[in-house]
Parts: structure tokens; C-alpha cells; sequence
């Protein structure tokens, strides 16, 4: 096996962070636009707003630090693969919460983080009702949300399949410099 370059404490710890979160996000989405459970989207809308903080801080991080070379011997197609997926997945890291704070807002809904007020809701003064600001941008922004979503869980997926196949049957250390353990816990 070769020598796995151990990635920063810090590095690390973004990545399962946002990955948490990511998983959290796109699995309360899913269950609550299937059953309609309108209960459960100030939830998703506060952890959508607390995983736009930790993706953004893992994104500046990434473009302090660069993207970690690889390991393996891959082909050069399958490293642009790679960093297309990776760039990809940091994108749609910004879009998701993005286009969340945004479809809740023009809704008329507000946006709330626990409890705290970030953007008010528009109520409309006769019914006390919310209210949209604008219709179309609604419908768009509910567009991108959910091909993102859905464009997200796809590329999980495929990242998660690729660090797999490193492990199991490169049988390099592209997944172990990515786990939370101590650089004498990896096998030589």
C-alpha cells in the first residue's frame, strides 16, 4: 500500500462535516416533499443555512489549500473525471442552500435560522397569510433545487463508488487519507 499524504485535521474534518450535513439535508428533503411533511421545512431550511456556512468555509479552505493530488494511478481521463466530480459536488454544495434561502424567501416564507429571523416573511396584510414576491422566480429556484438535489445523491454516489474502488480494489490509500484515524493506524 502505498504511503497515504494525509490530509489536514482541518481538511478532514470539512469534509464529514458538510458530508453530514449533505446526507441530513438531502434525506429530510426527500421524506418531506414526499409526504408533504410542511412541519419538518424549518428544520431543513435552518440546517440548509448552517451547511451554506460550512460548505462556503470548506470551499475557501479548498482554494487556500488547492485540491489533494491523487494517489492512485489513474488514466488521465479518469483524473479530469475526478476533479470534474469534485468541482461539481462543491458547486452544488453553494447552489442547494442557495437556491433554498432563495425559494423560501420569494415565497413569501422568510428564511429562519433556529428561531432567528434572517429574512422576514411577507405577509400579506388582509389574509396574515404568506405571501410570494414573485411566482416564476419561485418556480425556477424550486427547479434548481431539486435538480440539484437529485444531481447531489448521483454524484455522492459516484464519488462514494470511487473511493471504494481505491480501497477495495486499487487497494491504495485514497479513501484512508480521508478517515479521521492516526496516521500509525493505517496499514503499510
Amino acid at each position: 500500500m502505498q504511503h497515504t499524504h494525509k490530509l489536514s485535521k482541518r481538511t478532514i474534518s470539512l469534509h464529514w462535516i458538510v458530508a453530514a450535513l449533505a446526507f441530513t439535508l438531502l434525506t429530510l428533503g426527500i421524506y418531506m416533499t414526499n409526504i408533504q411533511a410542511y412541519n419538518l421545512y424549518a428544520l431543513h431550511i435552518s440546517l440548509g443555512v448552517l451547511f451554506l456556512a460550512f460548505a462556503g468555509t470548506r470551499i475557501l479552505w479548498r482554494i487556500r489549500e488547492g485540491f489533494p493530488k491523487s494517489l492512485g494511478t489513474l488514466s488521465n481521463n479518469h483524473r479530469k473525471a475526478a476533479k470534474l466530480v469534485h468541482l461539481t459536488l462543491l458547486i452544488l454544495t453553494l447552489v442547494l442552500p442557495v437556491s433554498g434561502i432563495f425559494m423560501s424567501y420569494l415565497a413569501g416564507y422568510g428564511v429562519h435560522f433556529f428561531g432567528w429571523t434572517l429574512l422576514p416573511v411577507n405577509l400579506n396584510l388582509t389574509t396574515h397569510e404568506p405571501t410570494a414576491l414573485n411566482e416564476q422566480w419561485v418556480t425556477f429556484f424550486t427547479i434548481v433545487h431539486r435538480i440539484g438535489a437529485y444531481a447531489m445523491i448521483g454524484l455522492i454516489l459516484l464519488h462514494a463508488g470511487a473511493a471504494f474502488k481505491h480501497h477495495f480494489l486499487d487497494k491504495d490509500t485514497t479513501l484512508l487519507r480521508m478517515l479521521p484515524i492516526r496516521e500509525s493506524d493505517t496499514p503499510q
